[in-house]
């Protein structure tokens, strides 16, 4: 449930955190375009070598930074957590937890994809069968 969590904290975090990448790359394209127009084939150069700089240094922030604000985030709440996690009420978040994951995946990976829909479904039906025949084993 922990990994579940953090993979989708993370991903929420990091698209957050790349806007500043984004931002950057809008007014670096303006600036490249300027160069190119004049010519200046050193100043795109730098240019060029400043935003791969700027992709490592973010990058390498948010994931040093990411990493000990969950860590920091882990010691801090799960011992008080503790006597509220249930074998039940972790099942319900976690449930809950994987069903966002699955909803972002289809919104990032299948929606605009022909036949994508088919195979959803069939992935769908299966999982139901699937938890129908594994209970019927159950005690």
């Amino acid at each position: 449930m922990i990994g579940v969590l953090a993979g989708l904290l993370s991903a929420i975090g990091g698209g957050w955190w790349m806007e500043l990448h984004r931002s950057g790359n809008r007014a670096d394209t303006r600036r490249a375009e300027e160069f190119a127009a004049r010519g200046n084939a050193d100043a795109f150069a730098w240019l060029y070598s400043g935003s791969l700089l700027r992709v490592f240094v973010l990058g390498g922030l948010w994931t040093w930074g990411a990493s000990l604000a969950g860590f920091v985030a882990c010691l801090v709440l799960l011992p008080r957590l503790v006597p509220l996690l249930t074998a039940q009420r972790v099942g319900f978040v976690f449930a809950g937890l994987l069903g966002c994951g699955l909803a972002t995946a289809y919104h990032a990976h299948i929606r605009r994809r022909p036949g994508a829909p088919r195979w959803a479904a069939l992935g769908a039906v299966a999982a139901i069968v699937l938890t129908i025949v594994l209970r019927q084993g159950a005690p």
